[in-house]
């Protein structure tokens, strides 16, 4: 799968969403990843998690520009790529 880019509401940040397969568990689950770059491409913030391999998921920004979420089947999980 080709990575999802989204440019985030005030134009700073691009969200990279992008698919990692994980041998151990291709048949079952997804590892997802999410990266957030700033304009010179420098990475700001990553994370990684698995998602059921048999339910589609999106991903984005909130309005403001500061949380980023990834949902997947009736789950939607939100991030704070800023916060330390």
């Amino acid at each position: 799968m080709a990575p999802r880019k989204h440019l985030s509401p005030d134009g700073r940040y691009v969200l990279t969403t992008f698919v990692e397969r994980d041998p151990a568990r291709a048949l079952h689950y997804l590892c997802v990843g999410l990266r957030v770059t700033d304009a010179s491409g420098g990475v700001v913030w990553e994370h990684r998690t698995r998602t059921p391999a048999r339910e589609p998921y999106k991903s984005g920004w909130d309005e403001s520009s500061r949380r980023v979420w990834l949902a997947s089947g009736n789950r939607r999980d939100e991030f704070d790529p800023f916060t330390k």
